[in-house]
């Protein structure tokens, strides 16, 4: 039986990758984020997410480049084959941040796909 790696285990590790990438990058600038606000007209609403993210199993790393949102990092367990359903649950995320990072990356540890946040499209190899 293939040993699983568990979710916390590859958001572990891909921190350690992105901190890498960005090593111009303080530490604040990647943060596992269990609150959201989202606004609905006038009012704004508070919501702790990590009661449902918890029992999903589920945690979202966001990468900052110079205090803004740059990236929603949504991992999934390396047994599960990535699916539209989690770019789309990364682009959600990414929808409330204000202002919405550009970035949803998706990786189940085997497979990552970086995807522009606005429209789910690949991302240009050769974009800034």
């Amino acid at each position: 039986m293939a040993i699983v790696v568990p979710e916390a285990q590859l958001q572990a590790y891909v921190l350690g990758l992105a901190r890498e990438a960005f090593p111009h990058e303080n530490a604040d600038s990647f943060t596992v984020e269990t609150r959201l606000k989202v606004r609905f007209g006038r009012s704004e609403h508070d919501h702790n997410g990590s009661a449902f993210w918890e029992a999903e199993g589920r945690a979202d790393l966001l990468i900052f480049h110079k205090g803004r949102p740059l990236a929603v990092v949504e991992l999934k367990r390396e047994d599960k084959a990535l699916s539209d359903k989690d770019l789309k649950q990364g682009q959600s995320y990414a929808a409330v941040l204000n202002p919405r990072p550009p970035l949803v990356i998706v990786s189940n540890g085997n497979e990552t796909w970086i995807r522009q946040a606005e429209n789910g499209e690949p991302l240009d190899p050769g974009a800034d």
